[in-house]
């Protein structure tokens, strides 16, 4: 019996033989072209069924998990849609007469290296998703009907009645839903992020994951244990071994049967601390999850996606609509509405098009917004029409001094006399800032005199102290001391908050990690914002507390 330490990436137990899966690689090679036109159309043809394709793994993923994951594979057709990759793609074929799998990688990898060098978390975080619509690409014009045959045919590989284990060196978020995974316990990654696509879908599924461990032969055919709450992988364990796992799965069974008791319980710890449960929404489909599962409310409703799923601007009552039904679905629980926050993996053709926008790649959150005014209060207009039907509150993302939320506040007064000059009903709302870098937290007194509730983004927080170069790949910085300091940081965020008399909430991984609970409540949290399938399990927690 041999064990190996990784990274805890989900939770949960998964026994299995262990499967070395490795999708058949796409080897591309330089070739002269004559026909150039005829090299295009058939770039055009790959790049069309690459859609087509992306479409059925869209509804696949919608069925699998919820469909704030499966939105991801409609930034996928921004990327493809993309005009300056198209368009520096067919200017390689043409210019150095090359087929369209060579140009296609020349340009992807200076796409790739351009968002490395740009050493900035919220595109990094994006390389992954560069990267499996590239490997879609090439595998079209190869017509690689090979790599989709062992997504989708585990089973004809492993013995009959065999649960097992996947080992990979990375997954993308295409493999993991095309995956036959009728046979799949768990799943151990040597490459990969706690934070990345990939890891979040695996956990929606429910698959116990960790990251950091590498396949090795020996390994072949074995038993293992994959450990997802202690990070530990377990290789050719004894009988008794296997039992004494076996036992705590049939606890956790029990324990997820208990997570239903507890859903018309109000959140409050031993002692009677009320503990305000939110989750985070994207959509109808998570919206209707805040009553199933009694939270209090919507902690972050992402609103860039009203924007992404258009070809064009959405209207101010196109807006408003969409944010008026999430404010009545709720019931007057809170909905806090993110304000628009695009970055380059997520900006539509359109922005890009028009020259009246003002963007550029470094540009994150509200910095974005406050670039482009017109833009900006048109969704502002929307959310204060919406505050009307609802507990509605504006929350700005990447907030990083008082004086850009002073410039916000003088915007939303603006807005709401043009609304009151227009005789528009209005309702009553509150503003607040998200901390999501070292610059806010230094800051965070001056903002929390500003703001009326502070919001931390735990992920773009814990990146921005700890991983300086930004690399998704590096588990190493998620160590015991790092975990520490981001706590510290997360004190001084609320006791500046407290100070100024103002509510502290936090949302991202961290918030979700029942380990680290008990840790948030010592230190005086007010409220977590949650993945809709984690309110439970957290609130369970919190009880016991």
């Amino acid at each position: 019996m041999t064990k190996y330490t990784g990274k805890t990436a989900t939770s949960g137990i998964a026994i299995g033989k262990a499967y070395n899966f490795k999708i058949s690689q796409n080897y591309v090679r330089r070739h002269h072209i004559d026909d150039t036109d005829a090299e295009i159309l058939r770039l055009e043809e790959a790049i069309i069924s690459v859609k087509n394709t992306l479409k059925e793994t869209y509804i696949k993923a919608s069925s699998e998990t919820d469909k704030n994951n499966a939105s991801i594979f409609e930034v996928y057709q921004l990327i493809l849609d993309d005009a300056d990759i198209k368009d520096s793609i067919i200017e390689i074929i043409v210019k150095r007469h090359v087929n369209a799998e060579f140009a296609v990688t020349v340009v992807y990898r200076k796409v790739v290296k351009k968002i490395k060098n740009s050493k900035d978390s919220y595109q990094l975080e994006r390389i992954d998703d560069v990267k499996d619509v590239y490997k879609q690409i090439i595998s079209s014009l190869n017509k690689n009907e090979v790599a989709k045959s062992e997504l989708s045919s585990l089973a004809n590989n492993i013995t009959p009645g065999d649960s097992v284990i996947i080992f990979a060196d990375e997954l993308t978020p295409s493999e993991i839903i095309n995956i036959d995974k009728s046979n799949v316990t768990g799943f151990v990654i040597s490459k990969g992020s706690l934070n990345s696509h990939a890891t979040i879908i695996l956990k929606s599924m429910g698959f116990p994951v960790i990251i950091g461990v590498k396949y090795q032969d020996s390994m072949e055919n074995k038993f293992c244990i994959v450990d997802a709450d202690t990070g530990e992988l377990i290789v050719g364990p004894d009988n008794d071994f296997i039992s004494q796992y076996e036992k705590m799965q049939n606890k956790i069974e029990l324990e997820n049967k208990e997570f239903l008791k507890v859903i018309n319980k109000e959140t409050l710890t031993k002692d009677g601390k009320r503990i305000y449960l939110y989750a985070n929404v994207v959509d109808d489909n998570d919206l209707s999850k805040i009553n199933d599962y009694n939270a209090d409310g919507v902690g972050l409703f992402r609103s860039e996606f009203l924007y992404l799923k258009n070809e064009n601007y959405p209207s101010e009552d196109e807006l408003f609509i969409a944010f008026k039904k999430a404010a009545e679905t709720l019931r007057n629980k809170r909905l806090i509405i993110r304000t628009l926050d695009i970055g380059p993996d997520k900006i539509p053709e359109y922005f890009i098009k028009d020259k009246n926008i003002n963007y550029e790649e470094s540009m994150r959150g509200v910095e974005f917004c406050l670039n482009n005014i017109d833009l900006f209060k048109t969704e502002l207009r929307a959310i204060i029409r919406a505050s009307a039907y609802g507990n509605v509150a504006i929350m700005y993302p990447m907030v990083n001094t008082s004086g850009t939320f002073i410039q916000i506040k003088e915007i939303v007064n603006q807005v709401v006399s043009e609304l009151n000059n227009e005789n528009i009903t209005i309702g009553s709302f509150i503003q607040g800032a998200m901390i999501e870098t070292k610059e806010a937290v230094k800051n965070s007194d001056a903002i929390s005199k500003e703001a009326d509730f502070i919001s931390i983004g735990s992920n773009d927080l814990s990146d921005d102290l700890f991983n300086p170069n930004h690399d998704r790949n590096n588990t190493s910085f998620f160590t015991k001391d790092n975990y520490s300091e981001l706590l510290d940081n997360i004190k001084i965020i609320i006791d500046n908050g407290h100070k100024n008399n103002i509510k502290v909430e936090i949302c991202g991984e961290l918030a979700s990690n029942i380990n680290f609970t008990e840790q948030l409540l010592k230190m005086d949290i007010d409220g977590l914002s949650v993945v809709p399938l984690e309110v439970l399990r957290v609130r369970e927690k919190i009880l016991g507390i």
